[in-house]
């Protein structure tokens, strides 16, 4: 694994590619060990790319409308998707064949999230305001599981061996234990369209839609910072923990990529990094970069190593 400094901080632009050709990019995600990246567009289509070297590397094609999310297995061999068709998809990353179909849903699928480490069960939301839970070692039609508690568009969804976390417009964070059968939920005042958990599993980040990103207890539920800074009061803006949880960064809609320090929750740095709402990142732990989304493309950001793949 990377080891990276006390500041090496992924906010060191490395590489850009433009989306000029094909329209918005919705989503973009990195595989398990953070050599690609994922992204659903505006276009119907899903791209697999090598984001060090900006290539292209394969379009997958079916879906009816604008890909909302994407992810993919563990192994990396499969690829999940969620449309505003409201169809699930599961890819085979190698052939770009569909290999399933999923269609439950009663609105445009926002999120789609593996368990980890097994990617045994797919997880998807919607603005049905439904959670539904996929067996992946099967090809049934129907989910194993639905978590109707939301009351409204479910924006997110975050995941561990045996917690699914979710976000929601009804202003809700729940944390469902799937073991023991527990539903822990909070209210947070505002709407919810991000949610990420620390890697200590001890916190999770909120980002809300009053322009304020909360770092919750997941166990008690209390307040334990805020921060403020960026644009969000209009799209879904992702967030996410960085270099070993000791900082926070998150998206804007004014195209600005901010971090925070996560104990003082002071900015450290603010950048100009699109010229549209910078609506989606992710984070790959492993290699200590960071790739973020806009309507015009997508761009790779790097700490203090030049990345060697």
């Amino acid at each position: 694994m990377y080891e990276h400094t006390e500041l090496d901080v992924p906010w060191n632009l490395y590489k850009s590619c433009s989306s000029r050709d094909f329209g918005a990019i919705r989503s973009v995600r990195f595989n398990e060990d953070g050599t690609y990246c994922m992204t659903g567009g505006s276009d119907k289509a899903i791209r697999l790319w090598n984001p060090v070297k900006g290539l292209l590397l394969k379009t997958y094609l079916g879906h009816g409308q604008d890909v909302l999310d994407v992810a993919a297995s563990f192994d990396s061999s499969q690829l999940a998707s969620g449309s505003k068709d409201q169809v699930i998809m599961i890819w085979d990353v190698v052939t770009g064949h569909t290999i399933r179909r999923m269609r439950e849903h009663y609105g445009p699928v926002n999120c789609v999230v593996y368990n980890l480490t097994e990617s045994s069960i797919l997880v998807t939301g919607s603005t049905d305001s439904k959670c539904h839970m996929w067996d992946m070692r099967t090809r049934g039609s129907k989910p194993v599981q639905s978590l109707e508690d939301a009351k409204d568009t479910i924006m997110s969804i975050t995941t561990s061996d045996h917690e699914i976390i979710t976000a929601s417009i009804d202003c809700f964070l729940r944390v469902y234990d799937i073991r023991r059968a527990k539903l822990v939920s909070d209210c947070l005042g505002k709407a919810v369209g991000c949610c990420s958990e620390s890697r200590d599993k001890l916190s999770i980040l909120c980002s809300c839609l009053d322009s304020k990103i909360r770092l919750m207890d997941k166990e008690s539920g209390s307040l334990l910072n805020s921060y403020g800074g960026h644009k969000n009061n209009e799209f879904k803006i992702e967030s996410t923990f960085l270099t070993n949880d000791s900082y926070v960064v998150s998206g804007s809609e004014d195209g600005r990529l901010v971090y925070w320090d996560l104990i003082t929750s002071e900015v450290v740095k603010q950048i100009p990094a699109h010229k549209g709402a910078v609506v989606s990142l992710s984070y790959s732990k492993k290699l200590n970069r960071l790739v973020t989304a806009s309507s015009d493309g997508i761009s790779l950001w790097i700490g203090n190593e030049e990345p060697r793949t």
